[in-house]
């Protein structure tokens, strides 16, 4: 049996790419969900002004739900839960929320709403995991720029992607980072081959916008990397694969982190991606 566990505040944009890629290989899809920013921000201040969030008890923060309530399934479960520090958060959800009340699993997936499988991706993510000796692993990740059309160059191997969890070689899952990673001192944590599409950075104007303002309220709140105040502005909205291509990192300070964007294969994008009928950004 196996889960696959999601946590929110945002996320329209490629929510339902995400789950329907992992759906026919998972028995339960379990979507956490908050109405609060971390670390309790409410306002970020933003090129001189402050900008208040528009949180409102109770509802999502964008369309997410929508998205995903439409997908034609009964192995979804839908649960508000605020955690104040991303820290701590999986081992909470699995431990507290999900093996009290539903059967146990024998593999748990951590995932963020713009992580997408290429179907032969997921399959070989689940089989070297699930025939290896890990406890707990996470894929690798082709992180896309901008449109799918581009990703991130070179690929950053210290990057987080999906993590997954073997709840047979642990009873109970240990403290964790942000990313449902083990904690120093747990499991080894291992690298698989495989690895999932990330779509962060290829979201609308507006769900960039509102990721870049959050982003820069909560961070130095919970102790995370600040991002650089000018990155929508100047990198992100202007980005252009010849005239403004280097140096394209959010967090301050780290922006030689992602060094260029290079074109990346129609043909090697996840199927439900392709379908969607992207195009490649305007370079006139």
């Amino acid at each position: 049996m196996r889960y696959a566990v999601y946590r929110i505040l945002y996320g329209e944009d490629f929510i339902a790419e995400s789950i329907k890629s992992v759906l026919p290989h998972v028995d339960k899809v379990f979507v956490f969900w908050t109405d609060q920013a971390l670390g309790g921000a409410t306002s970020a201040v933003y090129r001189g002004e402050q900008v208040a969030f528009g949180l409102h008890p109770g509802e999502p923060f964008d369309d997410w739900r929508d998205r995903v309530e439409e997908i034609d399934t009964d192995k979804i479960v839908i649960e508000k839960h605020h955690h104040p520090n991303f820290t701590g958060q999986f081992t909470i959800h699995v431990n507290d929320l999900i093996l009290p009340r539903f059967p146990r699993p024998d593999t748990i997936l951590s995932l963020e709403p713009d992580h997408v499988f290429r179907a032969d991706q997921i399959e070989a993510a689940l089989t070297e995991f699930e025939g290896g000796n890990h406890a707990a692993a996470k894929t690798r990740q082709v992180e896309l720029w901008r449109t799918p059309s581009y990703r991130c160059d070179p690929e950053r191997p210290w990057r987080t992607g999906t993590v997954l969890w073997n709840l047979s070689r642990v009873k109970r899952v240990p403290p964790t980072h942000r990313q449902a990673q083990p904690i120093g001192g747990g499991p080894a944590f291992g690298t698989l081959d495989a690895y999932v599409h990330n779509f962060g950075f290829c979201v609308s104007e507006k769900s960039m916008y509102w990721k870049h303002v959050l982003a820069l309220g909560f961070s130095p709140l919970i102790g995370d990397s600040i991002p650089n105040e000018d990155w929508y502005e100047s990198i992100w909205l202007k980005w252009h694969p010849d005239r403004n291509n280097a140096n394209l990192e959010i967090s301050r300070g780290a922006e030689h982190h992602i060094q260029r964007a290079v074109p990346y294969p129609e043909q090697e994008l996840p199927e439900l991606i392709r379908e969607k009928g992207w195009t490649t950004y305007p370079t006139q």
